[in-house]
């Protein structure tokens, strides 16, 4: 079972759906194919997230 619970392709297409938004931010901004989105732990995703805002911040700023 993936870590935010549920199963992967289970159907639910709700938008409000918190994983479709944590994938998409898996997706797009830390390049994360599906499989590796599924597998990580919270913690991984959410440190993977973390570092990349600070990079991307940085760059902003700069």
């Amino acid at each position: 079972m993936p870590p935010f619970g549920g199963n992967e392709g289970d159907g639910d297409d709700d938008e409000r759906d918190p994983r479709r938004r944590l994938m998409g931010i898996a997706s797009a901004a830390l390049a994360w194919p599906p499989g590796q989105f599924w597998n990580a732990t919270p913690h991984e995703f959410w440190a993977s997230y973390e570092a990349w805002k600070l990079m991307n911040c940085a760059e902003q700023e700069s």
